[in-house]
């Protein structure tokens, strides 16, 4: 089960953006290191799995960066994730 919500809280300029799921969640040991390049929580059986090389995430939070925001990352190993993006209201150039 994926779940997305969104909420926008008036004491901050922030609008944020979760999605949720029920998958085999992320030990608090690797949480620090998902989001640099070429990092999967168990990279042997998730790289064979699902043809995956650790990308995603980085490139992810390299762009929500770029947009002024951040992603944050919640998660129970067996119960699942949560991730959240948060971007500013309004863009500052």
């Amino acid at each position: 089960m994926i779940e997305v919500a969104y909420r926008q809280e008036a004491r901050d300029n922030y609008h944020h953006i979760s999605v949720k799921d029920n998958g085999i969640g992320i030990a608090p040991t690797s949480i620090a290191y998902i989001f640099e390049p070429f990092q999967l929580t168990d990279a042997a059986k998730l790289s064979r799995k699902y043809d995956r090389i650790g990308l995603f995430l980085s490139i992810a939070k390299k762009v929500i960066q770029m947009h002024g925001g951040d992603i944050t990352v919640e998660s129970t190993v067996n119960s699942g994730s949560t991730f959240t993006i948060h971007l500013p209201r309004e863009v500052h150039q």
